[in-house]
């Protein structure tokens, strides 16, 4: 998958969990600081990305994802395994 393609998908599915929009949700954001994640929306992320991408992501992997890059590299990971 187009990594482009994978970043803008990622980012919309952020989008829909915090009060930023898409456009404005760069690679270098931290999750918690600049979108206000907690572990609630953390949790449903993943949930997202499963549905999304149709990929299952371990939580044990999330573990020190801070950043919107990590989420999209995490992603990219599971889309060439599949």
């Amino acid at each position: 998958m187009n990594p482009n393609l994978t970043s803008d998908r990622v980012r919309a599915l952020l989008a829909q969990l915090c009060t930023t929009p898409a456009a404005e949700i760069g690679p270098d954001d931290r999750l918690g600081a600049d979108l206000g994640f907690d572990s609630v929306a953390s949790m449903e992320l993943l949930g997202m990305l499963s549905d999304e991408f149709g990929i299952d992501v371990d939580l044990e992997e999330t573990m020190g994802i801070e950043r919107v890059c990590e989420v999209v590299a995490l992603a990219e990971r599971h889309i060439a395994r599949a």
